[in-house]
């Protein structure tokens, strides 16, 4: 390899690290053109095309890597995750046991094959896979979480006693100590010490942010700040998009039920595809770097809000469904999407998708609080705040009043308590909205064979149950303390 060659391949790098996707993306496919038969090259460009959310484009230039190099633990790793980001889970596991074969002690492998299978719904072979990370690494809290979230009987008194002398001898790393508090809130909640619990989940949640307070505050000033900024200048344009897609927005916050309600509503008469929390917007937002300064009060952007740019977003949101085949014409072209965030797009949502419906849900609040605290979500940094787990509900009431009062915004509102109290009358209810044919089918959700990829996964998979809030009385005088300021709250 010369030396200019050489000084090209650390410039493309310089620019990944800095996050400068679009510029070392340009860079080694210059690269590509000059040597062809340069692993390292297809490498770095799956790994670029993977950060701008081209996930197809990256599968290919990793096997490309992998044909002119070698399969090897480390390739076939990436190349397992680009096959769950496009949901081809079966070609994921294949890879992950092609590493097995290699070694069969890879702890990431394994811990990866417990992850799939229990988005799969098969949580017993999912506990097997974790259960040999843990003959090699005893002392893995983060596998201890997960198998006690499928089987709380794995939460033994050894265990507590186990994490009881770690942590007496200060042998807990950063990111064991956030899992050795979730296990120990949730050996407090078996003892019904409630205090005790939500003491440990407020102090997992607390070392977590403390490993990732740039990217929280990322996070926050662009939902809250930039994003709003963009949207209002948005709002000033004027499009006459005709489309015949009809995508179906399932608005909510986390713990909301808005998962449930995607599955049902997917399993009517028509049996159209579910996307769950495909992040289209965030996706295209940050591959085109559309918002050039996270960091920033200011928005800087370079978006010119002309109608060949709403065009060219909206192809670009559309990539992103395409990916993942919700698009597809023997389905009228209904598919779900139910991000998280996409109620801060809706006013960008229902300009490039006219055809579109939202389906707005609401649970109790103190309900809905608590299930965000109680259940670890890791790429929502602001649900690692109870502070900003209220302000952020906050935002998401005050947005759907306003929607509520807009006459031109085709939506319903399901809550969840009412929902699941009354499953098949309230169904009916929202398939009328809808304009889609029910079925007795659609509210059998304990035969659901859907990917799952949220914390409602396990749920899913049982029959619909009553909610019964009696059990907040135990929990409302320990957050009611947050939540002076907010008359949602209050009342």
């Amino acid at each position: 390899m010369n030396k200019d060659y050489q000084t090209k391949i650390e410039t493309g790098l310089k620019l990944f690290q800095e996050a400068k996707y679009l510029e070392a993306l340009e860079k080694f496919e210059n690269l590509k053109t000059i040597n062809k038969g340069d692993f390292l090259v297809y490498w770095y460009l799956g790994h670029t095309q993977f950060r701008l959310s081209n996930y197809k484009i990256a599968i290919k230039n990793i096997k490309n890597s992998i044909r002119l190099k070698a399969k090897d633990e480390i390739n076939l790793a990436f190349l397992s995750e680009l096959y769950v980001s496009i949901n081809q889970h079966d070609l994921a596991i294949s890879t992950l046991e092609e590493i097995l074969e290699i070694n069969s002690k890879n702890i990431n492998a394994l811990i990866n094959l417990g992850r799939i299978y229990t988005e799969k719904g098969n949580f017993k072979k999912s506990i097997e896979y974790y259960l040999l990370v843990l003959k090699s690494e005893p002392k893995h809290y983060g596998v201890h979480y997960e198998i006690i979230k499928l089987e709380q009987s794995y939460l033994t008194i050894d265990l507590i006693i186990q994490i009881k002398e770690d942590l007496s001898q200060d042998k807990i790393n950063a990111e064991n100590r956030v899992f050795i508090n979730l296990i120990l809130a949730t050996n407090e909640k078996i003892k019904n010490n409630y205090k005790d619990e939500i003491k440990y989940l407020v102090e997992a949640h607390s070392k977590y942010l403390e490993k990732n307070k740039t990217k929280s505050n990322q996070e926050w000033n662009y939902f809250t700040n930039l994003l709003p900024q963009f949207i209002s200048h948005s709002n000033k344009v004027q499009l006459k998009i005709n489309d015949k897609i009809s995508p179906i927005f399932i608005m909510g916050l986390p713990r909301s039920g808005t998962t449930m309600i995607e599955n049902i509503i997917a399993s009517g008469k028509l049996k159209f595809p579910t996307g769950g929390e495909v992040g289209a917007c965030n996706k295209v937002f940050f591959s085109k770097n559309i918002i050039k300064d996270y960091n920033s009060n200011e928005l800087i952007t370079d978006f010119n809000y002309q109608d060949e740019d709403f065009k060219n977003l909206k192809e670009n949101i559309l990539y992103q469904y395409n990916q993942l085949k919700l698009i597809d014409s023997s389905k009228n072209y209904i598919f779900t999407d139910k991000s998280i965030e996409n109620f801060l797009y809706i006013d960008l949502l229902k300009k490039i998708f006219p055809k579109s419906k939202f389906v707005f849900c609401q649970r109790d609040p103190l309900a809905n609080i608590l299930g965000i605290i109680k259940n670890f979500l890791p790429n929502l940094y602001w649900t690692h705040s109870i502070e900003k787990i209220f302000q952020w509900i906050d935002i998401y009431y005050q947005n759907l009043q306003e929607n509520l009062k807009n006459d031109q915004l085709n939506c319903t509102v399901v809550k969840l308590e009412d929902f699941s109290n009354h499953p098949k009358k309230c169904s009916k209810i929202l398939f009328k909205f809808l304009d889609l044919e029910w079925s007795e089918d659609c509210i059998n959700i304990d035969a659901n064979k859907n990917i799952i990829k949220t914390a409602s996964n396990i749920q899913l998979r049982e029959p619909i149950k009553k909610h019964n809030l009696k059990y907040l009385e135990n929990y409302s005088n320990i957050i009611e303390k947050y939540g002076e300021n907010y008359d949602w709250f209050k009342n």
